[in-house]
């Protein structure tokens, strides 16, 4: 798929989002920090951030590739890269070794910054080595903040609105605590099983068998459905099915007060069967190690559709500052952890904590966090199809927003220069 419609972004202020793979960002990335891309890793979209962005390795000229534009209010640092748009940053400039910026409408000038050029002033467009104009330099030059711009006027002037960072309001998701207390559920050693309907949810321990009925709650400020409550649930060699009890197409739904847990123990099995869509709201950390097997990414469900797997966590944690160097106990750093080498196909709605994906095949969705940090070596595209789900918690205004109002349509320019033609980018 092509095109930058991709949501990946951070919502914390001054939150990073960190690249450290080898896959393609099939969409844009935005940042309320700074974008550190430290290896190969290239972008269909746009590079925007509140702060720096960096590109402080690289393996050959075209290595790394961003084909849409590099927006920032701070310093710039290109080095062994293409890009296919302009450059603007409001503060400095490095331009090191090759660095291709193929920008080629005439009108609109390639770069563009507010500080001063700390290295080369030189680079390559189309093949050919140009040297920066004296015209590149503006003083005062502004670049449009990442957060807060207003869904209902894409053109507004932007201003960071905590609201629009979370536009369900997660805090309230902890409200459902008062209908405990919950049991815990462990789904171990390939004994303990459960199965997930629209009308009963089956454990089944060595032969002894637990049924549970589902409840109908109001949650993140609309009717959920076919909704089990537990305290901590963990899949460690069990088996956690959701799957349909009549032939329609249904919602399901988990309420997690604790954690969220399926390790990478090779009997542990997770799997969304076809017609069903698992919404999963977790106030404790989500650890996924084992990708759920779903057999169809998205499910005709009346009134709306809805995407086969949403994960909405309310767990607060961090300041932004997590990447993907913190390797070392990720698993009790990050708030969402999901580490997986097969396709993942997921909707993740966590405004207020870490999300760390790493991703050796391809992860399909949207991804909304406190701080975003990409780490695999797989390809992540936004599903466009979400463009058109209302179930996970649509805007009623006329905004172009997609799923939650988790990407808005900002201007491709900086307001006092010329309007251009090519792509608006959805960050």
């Amino acid at each position: 798929m092509q095109g930058n419609d991709a949501d990946v972004r951070t919502t914390v202020h001054n939150a990073n989002v960190t690249l450290n793979g080898t896959g393609t960002i099939k969409g844009s990335v935005a940042s309320t920090g700074s974008i550190i891309v430290s290896s190969s890793q290239s972008v269909e979209g746009d590079l925007w951030a509140n702060k720096d962005i960096t590109f402080p390795s690289g393996t050959s000229t075209w290595s790394t590739k961003i084909n849409g534009n590099i927006l920032a209010n701070g310093n710039v640092q290109l080095k062994d890269m293409m890009v296919n748009g302009y450059v603007r940053t409001e503060k400095n400039l490095t331009l090191n070794n090759g660095v291709h910026v193929n920008h080629s409408t005439a009108d609109i000038p390639d770069i563009l910054y507010g500080g001063s050029v700390l290295s080369s002033s030189s680079y390559t467009n189309n093949s050919v080595v140009k040297t920066l104009p004296d015209t590149a330099y503006v003083e005062g030059l502004t670049v449009p903040n990442v957060a807060g711009l207003d869904p209902d006027d894409p053109t507004s002037s932007p201003i960071y609105i905590k609201d629009q960072c979370d536009p369900l309001n997660i805090s309230t998701l902890s409200e459902l605590n008062a209908l405990g207390p919950f049991p815990d559920l462990q789904l171990t050693n390939n004994t303990k099983k459960i199965t997930l309907n629209e009308n009963k949810a089956v454990f089944t321990d060595n032969g002894t068998v637990t049924e549970y009925l589902p409840k109908e709650v109001t949650v993140l400020g609309r009717v959920q459905e076919n909704m089990y409550f537990f305290n901590n649930l963990t899949v460690n060699g069990g088996s956690l099915d959701a799957l349909l009890a009549g032939a329609e197409n249904k919602k399901v739904a988990v309420y997690v007060a604790g954690d969220f847990t399926i390790t990478a123990s090779g009997e542990s099995h997770f799997k969304i069967h076809k017609g069903v869509s698992l919404s999963l709201y977790v106030m404790g950390k989500i650890h996924i190690r084992t990708s759920p097997i779903v057999e169809e990414t998205i499910v005709k469900l009346t009134p709306s559709d809805a995407y086969a797997f949403n994960i909405y966590s309310g767990y607060k944690s961090g300041d932004g500052s997590l990447s993907c160097k913190d390797k070392d106990g990720a698993s009790d750093k990050f708030g969402i952890y999901i580490a997986s080498n097969t396709e993942m196909y997921a909707t993740i709605y966590a405004p207020d904590t870490d999300v760390r994906v790493d991703a050796g095949a391809q992860y399909t969705g949207s991804i909304r966090g406190g701080s975003v940090s990409n780490c695999g070596n797989g390809e992540t595209r936004y599903d466009v199809a979400l463009k058109n789900i209302t179930s996970g918690g649509g805007s009623s205004s006329g905004a172009k927003i997609a799923f939650l109002g988790w990407s808005y349509k900002v201007p491709a320019q900086a307001p006092e220069e010329p309007v251009e033609e090519p792509v608006e980018p959805t960050i």
